[in-house]
């Protein structure tokens, strides 16, 4: 009898002895599991505040290259606006210097000799009835009065310091001795046609000088003319800018 009361004992204590090992072996797993998601969590925490670190630098940074790229940007457009306008300005010049060809609207003067006879007229007559260099330098200067943009003769461009010269029957031209023209003499003047013609045959004008001497002339308006750049070298040995 005492010995099955004392197998009951000792199984009451084995119960309670495994119930406490089981308590405390579950105390012990949860405690694990608690301690090890809060360092989880503190890591992603501080995971998440340096991905928040590293994106607002991004930003920064983003916006540092943005304010470069615009102030490039405006500093190329300024730049380049300056040499677009140096361009034109170069541009303007060559036309004014007739280093470049130009077409447009205009007018046509063709120019021939009056009529004599040699063996009849007298000296003054013939003399009278021909284009001599002092007339067309005197015609060129009146195209250039009444704004005539561009001139040439016979294809040649006249320039602002162009003169002419005789050359018997030819004129010739002082910036360039191996050129000569022979009549008919085409005058050629870049402008409004209507204006320009107008102009010409006002009273009091050189061409209308030249029409009362009996030289035959023809005025032609034109939409189509082409003045050919200048085959001159422009040399200049005296010129200097006034700022240099």
């Amino acid at each position: 009898m005492k010995k099955h009361i004392d197998k009951i004992l000792i199984f009451i204590a084995a119960i309670i002895t495994g119930t406490l090992i089981s308590i405390s072996f579950g105390d012990s797993k949860v405690d694990t599991f608690f301690s090890m998601k809060s360092i989880e969590y503190k890591d992603a925490i501080e995971q998440r505040n340096l991905l928040y670190k590293e994106i607002s630098d991004l930003k920064e940074n983003n916006n540092e290259i943005m304010y470069k790229l615009r102030d490039y940007n405006q500093g190329e457009e300024k730049h380049q606006k300056v040499i677009d306008d140096m361009k034109l300005q170069l541009s303007d010049y060559s036309e004014i210097a007739g280093t470049t060809a130009l077409e447009g609207s205009g007018i046509v003067i063709k120019i021939k000799d009056g009529y004599y006879d040699i063996s009849e007229s007298t000296s003054y007559e013939i003399d009278r009835r021909t284009l001599h260099a002092t007339d067309a330098a005197l015609l060129i200067n009146e195209l250039r009065a009444i704004g005539a943009e561009a001139i040439a003769i016979n294809g040649y461009r006249v320039l602002n310091d162009t003169g002419v010269q005789c050359e018997w029957a030819f004129i010739g031209f002082n910036d360039n001795n191996q050129t000569i023209e022979g009549q008919p003499f085409y005058f050629y003047a870049l402008g409004k046609p209507e204006e320009l013609e107008a102009a010409l045959f006002s009273d009091g004008s050189y061409l209308n000088r030249l029409i009362i001497r009996g030289l035959e002339i023809e005025v032609e308006k034109r939409e189509d003319l082409y003045f050919p750049p200048t085959n001159r070298i422009l040399d200049f040995q005296y010129m200097e800018r006034a700022d240099s």
